[in-house]
């Protein structure tokens, strides 16, 4: 692996070097302006405003970071969004803040910044939500993190000589593996993968001196576990292109080695970067799950929390796998363990009120959908189930009220729009219809 492609690779995943980072929505309390968005184009569409941010990551990063903002706001399940959010925010940034942000975390004595964890935060939760997410934007992160790199050791070069080195360094590292997968040329990075693999078990470890000192012993276990690394992050990378190809036998094979790898490895040998085991495991639990094999995905969830007693994700899909098959108390206990552990996910509390609805507790799933309404006033879908609770309990008034909330939320395109439309005017209607003269 190139020094480029380490230095990349440590970029997407600095934030896995703690396991205290907790998935929790860190919102700043300056909320951004809404995007200038194209005339006609819906601003309440996450997707409207996700495809903005895509075009303008360029030439306008930080009218990318508005975008994107946004289109996590309006749809807070979205890993995607929130992926491209921490990357147009790095890319935004200026070389000393982004060589900090590099740079801390990964020494003992340093400590980061607020501002960073917020930044790991959201990569971390953007990874749980969906480990499968579509990293589209590496490239754009790839170039600024090498302009970064160029302008940090060489403060002083002029501005041509600096642009001729970055595009040499860019047009060496477009031939990278994760080049070609952000830009779906998804058989050209299997194929790339495949042979750092190869050329990782072909050279193996350093030849052992006959009376190694300590210094040796050192150096030794350093090129061990950074060999190690390599290959965890080669089959994980893999599993996730056969995901996304829908090949699910490769996936689960390929995420199962990377486990492996890092089931063998000792918790004390040196590794580069902190590797979740947990997000592997649910990874795996995924594949299995669209594979239609419940038990295994099951058994995948159940190690995740083994491995890692916080990670909520885990008791979210597992009540997932239970209220599928119609237990809904163990569902229940799952999603409420899931709650308690990520209080502040407002989809993780739609999700509850889902789960309370199955088991007809539709007050306490009231509550839940008001707390999901008050960590993120522009998710809609909270103020469409109470709309249509209300309703069903003859609250006209609030019927009304929720109905008219999403109505002012929802994307012009969403389909279930003129009948929600509709049902309004009929209840509006009724109600003047009753009010005395």
């Amino acid at each position: 692996m190139s020094g480029t492609s380490r230095l990349f690779a440590a970029t997407l995943l600095v934030a896995l070097a703690a396991t205290s980072v907790r998935a929790q929505r860190a919102d700043s309390a300056v909320i951004p302006a809404r995007p200038r968005l194209d005339p006609g184009v819906d601003t309440n569409s996450a997707q409207a405003n996700y495809e903005y941010g895509m075009k303008r990551i360029d030439d306008d990063p930080q009218e990318s970071v508005r975008a994107f903002y946004w289109a996590s706001r309006i749809d807070p399940t979205s890993g995607d969004a929130m992926y491209a959010l921490w990357t147009a925010t790095l890319v935004s940034m200026s070389d000393p803040q982004l060589a900090s942000y590099l740079g801390h975390g990964r020494r003992p004595h340093e400590k980061r910044t607020g501002e960073q964890l917020e930044l790991d935060s959201l990569i971390y939760r953007a990874y749980v939500v969906n480990p499968f997410l579509f990293s589209s934007l590496d490239r754009a992160l790839m170039k600024r993190t090498i302009e970064a790199e160029i302008g940090t050791l060489n403060p002083k070069m002029k501005p041509e000589l600096k642009a001729q080195a970055v595009a040499r360094r860019v047009h060496a590292a477009a031939a990278q593996p994760s080049i070609a997968y952000s830009q779906g040329r998804f058989q050209e990075a299997l194929d790339s993968y495949a042979f750092e693999l190869y050329a990782s078990n072909l050279f193996g470890e350093p030849p052992a001196k006959k009376k190694p000192n300590a210094k040796d012993k050192q150096y030794a276990a350093m090129v061990k576990g950074g060999l190690a690394f390599e290959r965890v992050d080669l089959h994980a990378k893999r599993a996730r292109i056969f995901f996304q190809l829908h090949e699910l036998d490769s996936a689960s094979t390929e995420m199962t080695a990377a486990i492996s790898i890092l089931q063998a490895q000792d918790s004390g040998s040196f590794q580069p970067i902190y590797l979740s085991k947990a997000i592997f495991d649910e990874s795996l639990g995924i594949i299995y799950e669209h594979d239609r094999r419940f038990d295994l995905a099951r058994e995948a969830y159940g190690r995740a929390l083994q491995e890692d007693l916080s990670f909520y994700t885990a008791h979210n899909r597992l009540a997932g796998l239970e209220l599928e098959q119609g237990d809904t108390t163990n569902a229940l206990t799952d999603i409420d363990l899931a709650v308690q552990l990520a209080p502040r996910d407002p989809a993780l509390r739609y999700r509850y009120a889902e789960v309370l609805v199955s088991a007809r507790r539709d007050g306490e799933a009231a509550q839940q959908l008001m707390k999901a309404i008050a960590l993120d006033p522009y998710y809609g879908s909270p103020h469409l189930m109470l709309a249509m609770m209300s309703d069903v309990e003859n609250y006209t008034d609030d019927a009304i009220a929720e109905y008219k909330a999403y109505i002012a939320l929802a994307a012009r395109s969403e389909p279930q729009l003129p009948r929600i439309k509709a049902r309004l005017a009929k209840l509006t209607s009724s109600v003047a219809s009753t009010q005395p003269h």
